[in-house]
């Protein structure tokens, strides 16, 4: 059985408060961690062999106080995401999106992918295997 690594590194930006962390791969919590002051890496594994399609969100949650206040000025950064050592930030930011509701402000709402998470939310993204056929087909090369 072949198979491949998908490793993802998150850094805070304030250190203040912890932010929680999560993988959902098909609806299905793979890792967590709380982001505070050491990188935080998920690395996960995948079955190369099968040809099949995998949902990926990346949530981020806790950006309220113990007074239930958002605080504004802390956020995330996605420091790399990548498989295989292959850095995925040139197809992410044609494909995947941000969902989030800007601090409780707005109902949610999709943007485009950013490396840096600002709000409680998610960024979300689809990938295949075998993955060299998906790289070929979604990489710009």
């Amino acid at each position: 059985m072949h198979k491949i690594k998908l490793i993802a590194k998150f850094s805070n930006t304030t250190h203040q408060m912890p932010i929680h962390v999560s993988c959902r791969i098909n609806n299905e919590t793979r890792w967590a961690a709380s982001v505070l002051e050491k990188t935080e890496i998920a690395e996960i594994d995948f079955d190369d062999q099968q040809d099949q399609k995998y949902h990926i969100s990346f949530v981020f949650v806790g950006k309220e106080n113990v007074e239930n206040e958002y605080v504004a000025d802390t956020a995330i950064t996605i420091d790399s995401i990548s498989i295989n050592g292959i850095d995925l930030e040139p197809v992410l930011s044609r494909t995947a999106q941000y969902k989030h509701n800007t601090n409780g402000q707005t109902d949610f709402i999709q943007s485009e992918y950013t490396d840096f998470v600002g709000f409680d939310g998610s960024i979300n993204f689809e990938f295949g295997t075998p993955i060299f056929k998906w790289l070929y087909q979604n990489y710009p090369w």
